[in-house]
């Protein structure tokens, strides 16, 4: 909603978007000003560096976006504030995700242009488990509530669902799915994610948090989708 009301209030014909915890690039805007004149009519998202300040933003990092990885982002991003008229603003329902809602109509009207290099850069992953339960239960939810990456979410709820099952009925064979899902999403993922697959290298603490983390994340998502589904209506 804020966000809304800020894109209202400008009185410029560009909107440029940025957020708690970014750090930006010190030719940032110089450098989307000139990426934009390619596409005047609509404009550019951002470009974001991902990476972790310690041992457990790193492993947190690794998880979700990568170490050393740069990704679409609407922070860094310069828009048109025509387009708003076009496509509409944030949907004010949602908590979080919402930009993920938007960005996506952006890009199937316009297309996607970003720079080259990250323009902006991210380390402020949450600090502690609680923070990251919250975090991520809130984004689960809000995930399910904006119809966005449907096929994650019936993933993972298909998955845990019949994971459960299995711990009832076959001890053995669930033991031994958990240790695969260990293996897949705490060792192998966070290699697939990151610039490098020896993202650890300057911290071996990192990879031994990731394998603690991991089946924690991904039970408070399950949770979370689950919440949205049974919610959706209220949303």
């Amino acid at each position: 909603e804020s966000r809304n009301i800020g894109i209202k209030e400008a009185g410029t014909p560009w909107i440029a978007f940025l957020d708690l915890g970014i750090a930006v690039d010190a030719n940032w805007l110089t450098t989307m000003w000139q990426l934009v004149q390619k596409r005047p009519e609509s404009g550019a998202l951002g470009k974001c560096l991902f990476y972790g300040r310690d041992s457990f933003t790193k492993a947190l990092c690794a998880l979700t976006n990568g170490v050393g990885q740069a990704g679409t982002t609407l922070p860094g991003a310069l828009i048109n504030r025509k387009v708003f008229s076009e496509i509409g603003f944030f949907p004010e329902y949602l908590r979080s995700a919402e930009d993920l809602v938007w960005r996506e109509k952006f890009t199937e009207s316009y297309g996607e242009l970003t720079p080259e290099k990250a323009v902006i850069s991210y380390s402020t992953y949450p600090e502690n488990i609680i923070q990251v339960l919250k975090k991520w239960f809130t984004y689960s939810k809000n995930t399910v509530w904006a119809g966005v990456s449907l096929k994650q979410v019936m993933v993972y709820i298909i998955y845990f669902s019949a994971l459960l099952l299995i711990i009832a009925i076959n001890h053995k064979i669930a033991i031994i799915i958990i240790f695969l899902h260990y293996l897949g999403r705490g060792i192998i993922d966070p290699i697939r994610r990151s610039k490098s697959p020896l993202w650890f290298k300057t911290d071996l603490f990192a990879p031994i948090l990731a394998l603690n983390l991991v089946l924690w994340i991904d039970l408070t998502k399950y949770l979370g989708f689950l919440y949205g589904f049974i919610t959706f209506r209220k949303s």
